[in-house]
């Protein structure tokens, strides 16, 4: 029997891994100093930090307030129709 080569995470399955952390919705297999496995909520590091990542992801965070009119580029251009007789030679 051939071994399955594992996949990788489609990105579907990554924000709903991602938001069950955020949200503190898994748990996690912990050993404590008695050798005893408990199963944890993430850390609030964790849970911090996938916050942050589907915020970016999102686009949910700006690095500064837009100030009025930010996106607009505004072009001015100046035609001008004069052109410059050369003598025949």
């Amino acid at each position: 029997m051939a071994a399955r080569k594992a996949r990788p995470a489609t990105p579907e399955e990554l924000l709903a891994e991602l938001s069950d952390i955020a949200l503190g919705r898994r748990s996690y297999p912990e050993v404590d100093r008695s050798g005893n496995v408990l199963e944890q909520p993430p850390p609030m590091s964790a849970r911090l930090k996938a916050l942050e990542l589907l915020g970016k992801r999102y686009r949910l965070f700006a690095d500064a307030p837009a100030a009025p009119g930010a996106g607009e580029l505004r072009v001015t251009v100046r035609v001008v129709d004069r052109i410059a007789e050369e003598p025949p030679g």
